[in-house]
């Protein structure tokens, strides 16, 4: 996403010269367009973020499978 126009005529791409002309010339118009890139732009962040989350999470559950196995390990050899 470069710009909020951009990121409009990319989406509405069928409607991409009505949305360079309303951009241009309608103040209301643009700043509806930079609402919706900001918008687009906080689900991308926040779906970064989540998938981070994901990933770490799945990092230190391996990590509490593998020191579960390691801990078992010792139980069992004490007798």
């Amino acid at each position: 996403m470069n710009t909020p126009l951009d990121l409009v005529v990319a989406h509405f791409y069928e409607h991409s010269d009505k949305i360079r002309m309303l951009y241009s010339a309608d103040s209301e118009f643009r700043s509806l367009c930079e609402d919706y890139y900001m918008s687009r732009e906080n689900v991308d962040r926040i779906r970064e973020a989540i998938l981070e989350t994901r990933q770490d999470e799945l990092e230190f559950e391996h990590l509490s499978f593998a020191l579960e196995k390691e801990i078992l390990q010792y139980v069992r050899r004490v007798k």
